[in-house]
């Protein structure tokens, strides 16, 4: 099974937070305004969003930035997230 579709069960809250948001420039925005002042499930949905390409176009690097953030802030979904991303090397150098 892919790392991705692993990654899609950690973060499923996030996917379905991101989802919300994928019709809309506008609650995208929204979704992305929060992230940035530091609410957790909004990091977590902006990631996932990315993660999957999910509303936008899909970008490993960003999402990885997102989940960097929340993991930093204690979540511990976005500390799992990174963990199975830098265990699988998808998108970043593989580091067990």
């Amino acid at each position: 099974m892919k790392l991705s579709r692993c990654l899609g069960v950690v973060v499923f809250g996030g996917i379905v937070a991101g989802s919300a948001f994928a019709g809309d420039g506008r609650d995208f925005q929204a979704l992305r305004n929060a992230a940035a002042k530091g609410e957790v499930a909004a990091q977590l949905a902006l990631a996932g969003s990315f993660m999957f390409g999910d509303g936008v176009a899909r970008d490993e690097s960003e999402a990885l930035e997102w989940y960097r953030r929340a993991a930093d802030q204690g979540s511990p979904d976005a500390q799992m997230s990174l963990g199975m991303i830098y265990a699988g090397g998808e998108g970043v150098a593989k580091d067990e």
